[in-house]
């Protein structure tokens, strides 16, 4: 279905017949009809449920026991795209076309001020630490750094992970902020 190992992420078009429902289902990444005898009933997803972990709070893994913790969340962008449902199930009808889907990306003053928290970041930590920890290479932290590299999404994520874990993480206490 997807990648090796991975198990299928089934949708189907609404039917009030569950069982039609079911002959209908296909893997939503990769458009593949899934066989039923893969498909599990609520009941066996429900039993399962409470050992789902929770992303929302710290130390809720479903081996945790005892009290969470909220996360803290830092935004670290936002990206406008279509529809919310982007109209999956007339793709489903028509054809599946995965350039179709409307991005509109992020808008400029957010992705200046990202750009900017970003090049502050990296002058605080410094470009090597930066890069190495990134897996980026130091001429492009470097070009980031002094705004003659435009900054990928990709590098951007990457570069804003490590300042997340410098600041906030256990490196926090070694006084790079």
């Amino acid at each position: 279905m997807g990648g090796l190992g991975e198990l299928p992420r089934g949708i189907a078009p609404y039917d009030p017949d569950p069982a039609k429902a079911t002959r209908l289902c296909f893997d939503r990444r990769t458009g593949v009809s899934i066989p039923e005898a893969l498909l599990r009933t609520h009941a066996e997803t429900l039993a399962q449920y409470h050992l789902h972990p929770e992303d929302k709070f710290a130390d809720a893994d479903y081996l945790h026991v005892g009290e969470t913790t909220r996360r803290h969340v830092r935004v670290a962008g936002v990206e406008h795209i279509g529809k919310e449902a982007n109209r999956w199930e007339e793709r489903f009808f028509v054809g599946d076309d995965p350039e179709a889907q409307m991005v509109y990306g992020e808008p400029p003053k957010h992705l200046a001020r990202r750009t900017s928290e970003l090049v502050d970041g990296i002058g605080r930590c410094g470009v090597r630490r930066i890069a190495r920890e990134s897996g980026l290479s130091v001429g492009l932290v470097s070009g980031i750094r002094r705004g003659v590299r435009p900054a990928s999404t990709r590098s951007m994520e990457r570069i804003g992970a490590v300042l997340a874990r410098l600041s906030f993480g256990p490196s926090a206490s070694d006084g790079v902020r």
